[in-house]
């Protein structure tokens, strides 16, 4: 039996070979776009590349499956010619460096595998970074893991926002990812680890636009789907591949590791930031600002966070370390992940951003606290647009694309303190009432402003919004805003105390303007 069934297969070795087809099943991922180069990455189902008796592409006689072919990207070229980029490695990971493109360019491409097997080839798009500085615009989101074991699938939160962003969206120049892409639990999420369904939804997002991903504790727990697809400072031999930086006209971005710890098999590296990633940080944010360039930080855990239950809350090293940094060279905010929520704050004269509302099971906010702005509880995505003029806004929106929350960054080095329209004093540290308002218990409701009146604590002259009067919360959402209390720079002090007190001011000073109408 045994040998009639090696003649089988010799005798149908097309058929064999089908059911050995290397088709992608991950990406294709556009990384480390640059003005002249790229990387583009995918996952195979099974080996494709350079044959030899050692490895899985070799063409044996049992099961014929040739898989031998090497991995080859078409780029379509604006002469209308093509080159081709090759992988030779065997293997089921493949990546090539895209070298000699022109800044501001838009390019296609289109693998040597199919999708799915008898489908179409795998192809892309993306538009290199442009020459010369001009207004831009990117997306923020992230934690868009499925849920933990013992609960319900969290697979349709990640569709949202995904489709949200395509909906919305979708001219963004460049994505940035705060992590946790997958759970990467194989005794919770099968052998892929939760990657096959984290590729599945992103790729109209991954496979046009390029893509930036913060390492994360998830990611950390066994990096191979992490540094074979998204990492692009591994590919180019990085000394530190894990945090590294990267431009994009006039705006620099520095990507963290805050999982620089020790290692667990089940929940990955614990939150750690070196003194040599530290020292690193100080020089490229030097560089950064001498270059005249605004500057945005991310990390998966971020210094500053406040939940319940769940939460995590703040990074001690990222507080410590970082944020010294982060004042000294004025960066204009940090993105991060790691607690499942939206969450503005204003902390040490900047800005921070919890997104980490992009799919995985939500936490809840503790609306409260110190220096919290906003928070929503929902799938969420942030967008930020930087003018001509270098001004840079940002918005943050739910599963929909609806705006919850438009807001300007704090300037760097707080040299001008947000003017809310009020009179000399506090900062109009007031919170927007709209449906089912989260509010300190302690606080008189009367002091509260109503849904229109197009206010948020500490911040200076919100966008509208379509079809409102700048209230910045969808309808049918929890308003879920927090008190700020005001420094000389907009920024929060300790203690939420002082949020309280502003609160009665601000009150106050609202209650004179009206009687002066």
């Amino acid at each position: 039996m045994p040998r009639l069934l090696i003649a089988l297969v010799l005798l149908s070795p097309a058929l064999a070979s089908a059911a050995m087809d290397p088709y992608v099943n991950k990406g294709p991922v556009i990384l480390g776009v640059t003005q002249t180069e790229a990387w583009v990455s995918w996952y195979t189902v099974h080996h494709q590349g350079e044959a030899s008796f050692a490895n899985n592409c070799y063409n044996d006689a049992l099961t014929g499956s040739a898989n031998d072919t090497i991995p080859t990207l078409t780029l379509m070229l604006p002469n209308g010619s093509g080159a081709t980029f090759e992988d030779a490695t065997c293997s089921r990971f493949h990546k090539v460096h895209l070298v000699n493109l022109q800044p501001g360019t838009a390019y296609t491409f289109t693998l040597d595998m199919e999708r799915a097997s008898g489908g179409p080839k795998a192809s892309g798009s993306f538009k290199t970074a442009p020459a010369v500085a001009g207004p831009l615009k990117f997306v923020v989101y992230g934690d868009n893991r499925n849920a933990e074991l013992t609960s319900t699938s969290t697979r349709p939160l990640h569709e949202a926002v995904v489709g949200a962003i395509q909906a919305h969206d979708s001219d963004a120049d460049f994505l940035l990812n705060t992590g946790d892409m997958a759970l990467n639990l194989p005794v919770v999420s099968g052998d892929d680890r939760g990657y096959t369904e984290f590729f599945e939804i992103e790729n109209p997002l991954l496979s046009t636009h390029p893509s930036t991903f913060a390492f994360s504790n998830h990611e950390s727990i066994d990096p191979e789907f992490y540094d074979g697809l998204a990492n692009a400072a591994g590919f180019a031999g990085a000394a530190h591949p894990h945090y590294f930086s990267f431009d994009w006209g006039r705006v620099h971005v520095a990507v963290l590791d805050a999982f620089e710890g020790a290692h667990s098999t089940f929940s990955g590296n614990e939150p750690k930031v070196t003194d040599a990633q530290a020292t690193w940080l100080d020089s490229d944010l030097a560089a950064a600002q001498a270059r005249g360039q605004k500057i945005f930080l991310m990390s998966h855990h971020g210094a500053f966070s406040h939940g319940t239950g769940d939460a995590h809350g703040g990074n001690a090293d990222m507080q410590s370390k970082i944020v010294p940094l982060m004042t000294k060279y004025g960066v204009l905010s940090t993105f991060a992940g790691h607690d499942h929520y939206f969450e503005h704050g204003r902390e040490a004269c900047t800005d921070y951003l919890v997104v980490g509302a992009g799919g995985a099971p939500l936490y809840a906010p503790d609306f409260t606290a110190a220096g919290l702005v906003y928070a929503f509880a929902e799938p969420s995505f942030v967008v930020v647009t930087v003018d001509e003029s270098g001004n840079a806004k940002g918005v943050a929106k739910d599963g929909q694309g609806n705006v919850i929350h438009a807001f300007d960054f704090v300037p760097a080095g707080c040299e001008t303190p947000p003017d809310a329209g009020l009179p000399p004093g506090p900062d109009a540290a007031t919170v927007v009432v709209g449906d089912d308002a989260s509010i300190p218990a302690s606080t008189d409701a009367a002091a509260i402003l109503p849904a229109d009146a197009g206010t948020q604590p500490g911040l200076d002259a919100q966008a509208p919004q379509p079809g409102a009067d700048a209230a910045t919360v969808a309808p049918g959402k929890d308003a879920g805003a927090g008190t700020v209390a005001p420094t000389a720079c907009g920024c929060s002090s300790a203690g939420p105390s002082s949020g309280l007190l502003a609160f009665a001011f601000a009150a106050m000073a609202l209650a004179a303007r009206r009687r002066s109408r």
